[in-house]
């Protein structure tokens, strides 16, 4: 029998969750979005050479909502391609080749070093997180109001027994959850736990009456990693008879054939064997031109994360294709540098002078993944865009692109760029010299500029960043420094990003001040950092914390942050009421269950760095089509 929850904290949280946001609010706040929750906005057209017209699918959306640097709405659900454009500014032509002179709001925001930080930490923070052990649940009991001081039992990790008998017949159960959110949460947990056997529920998944819940079954698919998925993600991706079987619609959304070519590549990652057939099935999609650029794009980035060289014939013709869409010639860009191939090098260099600053980027992150120290030609082209770019993307960018290239050449602009640059400059070439370091050119003269520009500068925003960048190099004697700039009267989130790099130093003695500041008011991005901190600090505790702020916040973003941040703990002390929550439909809001389920799914992942990361990083993220941008608000 279950027992009656007595907690008044617990009490109240049930009196919030009848107050939950609207659905589509719940997965407002994806990991891979920057700072407040942003994603860019799309800048797309219609493919240039695009002849078909696709309506939307009756119920579905024309397209996300996106916020823009000072909080506007840009597109939604329903708004066409052109309302967009309308509102975004500009014109078709000057959209298309993203050379849009129109005046930019704030300090265009999107540019910032904290974007750029949010598509990269993960892989900067693998290996870093102790994972919680010892203990008890004698204070979570008490918070759900059913325990007591002699009521106490070991925290144990996750065992492939827990999850088997207790996890995944609950994510299954959210399956039939009548909100849509809940079960796209317990779609994507079910594909991170990797459980082979459960294959039918994500074809269950792909016939639900809801788009979103079709599209991330697509997905999931592929972060679970079977094979036999592959022959129904392409029916889905190519829109043939069985894909319209299987999802049970007489046409297929874009997004979802997108989502499609994306978990192709995904399973191509887990599968080496199919890697050949998942090759060619995503080089088809490259050619597929619909009246949006979601499919060749989606098709770009899987291509990239399978690693198969012999995809860069075709990926270097598109991307020198003059023909094709920017957007998609852009990602057949990234595409080339993360497969990693050297016969793309002089492609990718032409693409550094396209007059798409689109492509642009994408070149300047390819040739960062692609050049080596004695490539003169490729880093003179990448020292030339840090010094003198026309883009100031493109010039922040090529900072961190001559740190993964490495050398004497790179390291030299990198202390130029520190000592004499903007302020962005100097955070953008620190996270350079962390890169250096990263790889094995430790440069010392470098760090202490780095430290000393640090000390320096009194900007909040600047000093953070370079805080992390700091510690990414193992400077432990800037911890003083930090808790100087913690323990300050500075901007919140800056503070959240020097705990970050506390956390990263493993500085324990911060741990009582974030516990306080995570404890009070403040900002989603704080909040998130500050748990995040403690994460990397091996705090056993904070999984308490989170818990309280997934029951008893009213901000679904600030949920969705515990929900990530408890994953990243890994506190499996909190798998029983987690579960709890996500069955008690009565009790808690779907805004509450959702987040219930994401956490499940984050604490029963297994690996280091999430098998999403692939994607996002060294992704050219100022050029989403909406299948991206989709993607990065609900992961």
């Amino acid at each position: 029998m279950k027992r009656s929850i007595r907690n008044p904290l617990l009490v109240a949280a049930v009196a919030l969750s009848i107050l939950s946001l609207s659905s589509g609010d719940v997965l407002g706040s994806g990991s891979y979005r920057g700072p407040g929750g942003q994603v860019p906005p799309t800048g797309r057209v219609p493919s240039a050479t695009g002849t078909a017209k696709i309506s939307p699918v009756p119920g579905e959306p024309g397209g996300p909502a996106y916020t823009g640097p000072s909080g506007q709405q840009i597109g939604g659900r329903g708004a066409s391609i052109g309302a967009r454009l309308d509102r975004e500014g500009g014109n078709s032509r000057a959209r298309r080749t993203g050379n849009n002179r129109r005046k930019k709001s704030g300090a265009d925001g999107f540019s910032s070093w904290e974007y750029w930080w949010a598509f990269h930490r993960e892989s900067f923070f693998a290996g870093r997180q102790i994972l919680a052990s010892g203990g008890s649940t004698e204070s979570l009991d008490y918070l759900l109001g059913k325990g007591d001081a002699d009521n106490v039992r070991d925290v144990v990790n996750p065992t492939s027994r827990m999850i088997r008998e207790e996890v995944i017949p609950a994510l299954k159960r959210a399956m039939s959850d009548h909100d849509s959110d809940v079960r796209v949460s317990s779609i994507l947990a079910l594909g991170k736990i990797g459980n082979q056997t459960d294959y039918p529920v994500f074809l269950q998944g792909l016939r639900d009456p809801h788009w979103q819940v079709r599209q991330s079954s697509a997905l999931g698919l592929g972060i679970l990693g079977s094979s036999y998925a592959i022959p129904h993600l392409a029916s889905i991706l190519e829109g043939k008879e069985e894909g319209l079987r299987l999802t049970g619609q007489a046409e297929i959304h874009l997004r979802t054939r997108a989502f499609a070519a994306l978990g192709l590549g995904l399973i191509g990652t887990q599968q080496a064997s199919s890697r050949k057939n998942i090759c060619d099935i995503l080089l088809r999609a490259l050619a597929i031109e619909e009246a949006t650029a979601d499919i060749p794009v989606c098709a770009a980035l899987a291509l990239g994360v399978l690693g198969e060289r012999r995809a860069v014939p075709a990926l270097v013709s598109l991307s020198l294709d003059p023909r094709r869409d920017p957007l998609v010639k852009a990602h057949a860009v990234t595409a080339l540098g993360k497969i990693g191939d050297p016969r793309a090098l002089p492609a990718v260099r032409q693409g550094i002078r396209d007059r798409s600053v689109h492509v642009h980027r994408s070149s300047v992150l390819a040739l960062g993944l692609l050049a080596k120290p004695g490539d003169s030609a490729s880093l003179s082209l990448l020292i030339s865009t840090a010094r003198r770019g026309r883009d100031g993307q493109g010039r922040n960018w090529a900072l961190a692109a001559l740190g993964r290239v490495g050398g004497d050449q790179a390291a030299k602009v990198l202390f130029d760029r520190l000592q004499g640059g903007q302020k962005e400059d100097k955070v953008f070439a620190a996270f350079g010299v962390a890169l250096l370091e990263r790889s094995g050119d430790f440069i010392d003269s470098a760090t202490e500029a780095t430290h000393e520009v640090f000390r320096k500068t009194r900007d909040d925003r600047t000093k953070s960043g370079l805080g992390i960048a700091l510690a990414l190099m193992g400077q432990k004697d800037v911890k003083a420094d930090l808790l100087t700039v913690l323990g300050g009267k500075g901007e919140a989130q800056a503070q959240g990003y020097t705990a970050v790099a506390l956390g990263i130093l493993g500085e324990r003695s911060a741990a009582p001040m974030l516990k306080e500041k995570l404890r009070g008011t403040g900002p989603v991005d704080f909040k998130r950092s500050l748990a995040t901190a403690l994460g990397l600090m091996g705090d056993r505790n904070i999984a308490e914390d989170l818990m309280k702020m997934i029951l008893t916040s009213s901000s679904a973003p600030e949920k969705n942050a515990a929900a990530t941040a408890m994953g990243f703990v890994k506190d499996t002390t909190f798998v029983a009421p987690l579960i709890e929550v996500l069955d008690d439909r009565r009790k808690f809001s779907a805004l509450v269950r959702t987040q219930a389920a994401l956490a499940l799914g984050f604490v029963c992942d297994e690996r280091e760095v999430p098998l999403l990361h692939a994607i996002m990083e060294n992704t050219n993220y100022r050029t989403p089509v909406d299948a991206l941008t989709e993607a990065m608000s609900i992961l």
